[in-house]
């Protein structure tokens, strides 16, 4: 059964990304929210409460969030309040190091701190394998509250 998957990142990172998320489908994951820099672009010239409500929108959508830890994803704004929203809202969470992944000109990339509020939350941390994000989200539902 396909499940519904918000991805946290920092769009410095969308080369690496974008590898988790094709390779999301074909561990049966379907994304849910923005994965379009046009769109978060808009809302980031509207303001604070626009990006806030481009995340709730996709986070309704969602049954999982996944936090892919770049090199600047703790610094990244929002990443807190993607992860206490994911709280409330009972998501099954988890983040993914995407550090090793192979950049656009074959490089891996430097190994980001893990934000603050995945260490809060006590939140499994994985480094990146191809196949197994499905199997990962699965574990992280057992443990979400109902």
């Amino acid at each position: 059964m396909a499940r519904k998957v918000f991805f946290s990142f920092a769009y410095d990172d969308l080369w690496r990304v974008n590898v988790v998320r094709y390779s999301a489908v074909i561990d049966g994951v379907c994304l849910a929210g923005f994965h379009d820099a046009s769109v978060w672009k808009i809302a980031k010239r509207q303001g604070d409460a626009a990006i806030k409500v481009l995340i709730d929108d996709a986070l309704k959508t969602s049954i999982a969030t996944v936090v892919l830890i770049g090199a600047n994803t703790s610094a990244r704004a929002y990443v807190s309040y993607e992860v206490e929203r994911s709280i409330e809202l009972g998501h099954a969470l988890l983040g993914v190091r995407i550090n090793q992944i192979k950049d656009e000109n074959g490089r891996s990339g430097s190994a980001g701190q893990v934000p603050m509020a995945l260490m809060k939350a006590e939140v499994p941390i994985y480094d990146y394998e191809f196949g197994r994000l499905g199997s990962w989200i699965e574990k992280a539902q057992a443990r979400a509250k109902p």
